[in-house]
């Protein structure tokens, strides 16, 4: 299972918070209207809310902000697109299907995605760097902790989001639980930068 090789490079932490109940992942499919990767079950379960290397999140599926941050990802996402690009990016955004879903994202307004094309446990990743140009999304054949163990353990051939002394040091490689579950707060903004 690919959470396992994830597991190897960067272990869970020992109090992880909001791991659950477990029901919360039937409801939420059924919110979506879509089933989703058992791998991001898996990490939700085990690493719950928080931080690799205090910048990396993955959206928790038992975070109580889950659907709030995943609705605002693709709302943000949708009026950026609008907004800043003459022509359309390659990928059309969920709900529409193949579509691109949000999984996570980093203090460098680096994004990750899925694009939601055949069954959820075969979606492949795909990256946007930067929020840069419609060109710049880069596809990845491989599930999200999969991409996650080789991108920290410096396996990936190419990595468009984060250089190879992003993971060196103290702090490459830990998963830091957040103190307290996080409360989404709406706000509004005049710029789509602000939010990213």
């Amino acid at each position: 299972m690919a959470i396992e090789e994830l597991i190897k490079v960067v272990p869970p932490p020992e109090n992880p918070i909001e791991t659950g109940p477990k029901g919360r992942w039937r409801s939420l499919c059924e919110e979506l209207e879509t089933g989703l990767p058992s791998d991001l079950r898996e990490f939700g379960l085990r690493y719950g809310s928080g931080q690799f290397t205090q910048a990396i999140r993955v959206f928790n599926p038992f975070a109580a902000s889950y659907l709030h941050d995943f609705n605002r990802k693709l709302q943000i996402l949708g009026e950026f697109v609008e907004s800043e690009f003459d022509e359309p990016i390659q990928y059309r955004l969920y709900p529409e299907s193949p579509g691109l879903l949000p999984w996570g994202s980093d203090d460098q307004r680096n994004s990750m995605w899925w694009l939601t094309e055949g069954k959820p446990d075969q979606w492949p990743v795909v990256l946007w760097p930067d929020c840069s140009g419609p060109e710049s999304f880069v596809r990845l054949d491989m599930s999200m902790t999969t991409f996650m163990a080789r991108a920290f353990s410096r396996q990936l051939t190419e990595n468009p989001l984060w250089p190879d002394e992003f993971f060196i040091g103290p702090q490459a490689r830990i998963f830091a639980p957040d103190e307290e579950p996080y409360v989404p707060v709406t706000l509004e903004f005049t710029n789509v930068y602000e939010w990213y």
